[in-house]
């Protein structure tokens, strides 16, 4: 691959990078500190006020650990921890399907567990779907990209596969939605015909359709999306009561500690539908700073990619970016009823161990390849990112 003039060399890595992720840490910290008891009320026995935040607190440390760990891992050794990564997919996805070792929460069956542990193989999926795209696209010549029997084909048949895991076995559409931006992402970001990226997402969009058709469930989200005011009671009761915990907050907040939706009105407050609480608390104020701070992470992430100059590392990185933009948008849209309700975590403030750990190693390789970024990207990405 062509390189351009290196106008700067940056040997530290972003501090940036590290205190945006930090301070989404520290606001995700607070917000279940202060709904720790509440939740845990008549939840558990015999356990304390602050379970959920003990519970958190351990995610996070092992999130820390995870993303410095991360950081000291060249793109080399993550070549060769791919196989190994690819096996831990399809073994853990197998054990989906096993009684003995899958858990079903609200009729979706996610989890593998044993006792009180328990792990999202989807959220290692996203993990391992952007080094693999990353790797297997930075490899291919321009001529290749572009042949849609190389690599438009074999990608979407990729995505059917991932398709039926999700969206079939675990019934999981919001991971599938997040996946489906990174791949189509990417196919974009490295210079794929915008045709062959056009077709690809009419047929991820056509069979996205008809995945939401066959399933009652997910056609009764998308009806209560398109028809919010009506069935409050009913399948419009959690948008109705997220709302109604954003607009509590006014300009500056009820409070910390002061929510009252999270006194069981609003469902999953403390994962799904933290941002709602956090509005409430905090307000529109409190709600456009965590906007602001997600957007200098992504900002952070984004010009990281662009500074790479292999494309390999340029794809990985921006794969990134899609896969934590995609969480927020859909995750915040869906509390502010812009989108349908997926199910998907808002990065480093909802409560939960597999998202944040994945996200943490993701982020910690980012923040290790900002050691090499540069002030001129590559030109094949460099007007697309």
């Amino acid at each position: 691959m062509r390189r351009t003039s290196i106008s700067r060399t940056r040997s530290r890595p972003d501090y940036g990078l590290f205190g945006a992720i930090g301070l989404l840490l520290f606001v995700g910290i607070l917000v279940i500190y202060t709904i720790s008891p509440i939740l845990n009320y008549g939840a558990f026995e015999d356990t304390s006020a602050n379970y959920f935040l003990y519970r958190h607190l351990t995610h996070v440390g092992l999130g820390i650990v995870a993303f410095i760990v991360a950081s000291r891992l060249s793109l080399d050794r993550w070549r060769q921890f791919l196989p190994v990564l690819l096996w831990a997919c399809a073994i853990s996805a197998v054990m989906l399907l096993i009684p003995a070792t899958n858990q079903t929460f609200n009729g979706a069956t996610r989890w593998v567990g044993f006792g009180a542990f328990s792990f999202q193989p989807a959220e290692l999926i996203k993990l391992t779907v952007v080094l693999y795209m990353g790797f297997l696209f930075g490899a291919r010549s321009e001529a290749e990209l572009n042949d849609s029997s190389v690599t438009l084909w074999p990608t979407m048949t990729i995505l059917g596969g991932l398709g039926f895991l999700l969206v079939i076995v675990q019934r999981d559409l919001g991971t599938m939605l997040v996946i489906t931006a990174i791949i189509i992402g990417l196919l974009y970001f490295v210079g794929v015909q915008l045709r062959q990226v056009g077709l690809a997402s009419l047929i991820v969009a056509a069979v996205g359709l008809v995945a939401v058709l066959l399933f009652p469930h997910r056609l009764s989200r998308l009806t209560t999306f398109l028809n919010s005011g009506e069935d409050i009671q009913g399948a419009g009761y959690h948008i109705d009561q997220a709302l109604t915990a954003i607009g509590s907050g006014g300009l500056t907040g009820v409070g910390l500690g002061q929510s009252i939706q999270v006194f069981g009105f609003l469902p999953e407050a403390e994962n799904d539908s933290v941002f709602a609480i956090h509005s409430e608390m905090f307000g529109f104020v409190g709600s456009v700073a965590v906007l602001v701070i997600f957007g200098v992470l992504l900002l952070k992430i984004l010009k990281i990619a662009q500074g790479q100059q292999d494309r390999t590392a340029q794809l990985i990185v921006a794969g990134f970016f899609l896969w934590i933009a995609s969480h927020v948008v859909i995750n915040i849209g869906a509390m502010l009823s812009v989108v349908p309700l997926t199910g998907l975590t808002l990065p480093f403030l909802s409560y939960g161990g597999s998202s944040l750990l994945m996200m943490m190693t993701a982020l910690g390789i980012v923040y290790g390849l900002s050691r090499n970024s540069y002030g001129t990207a590559s030109p094949r990405l460099r007007g697309r990112l």
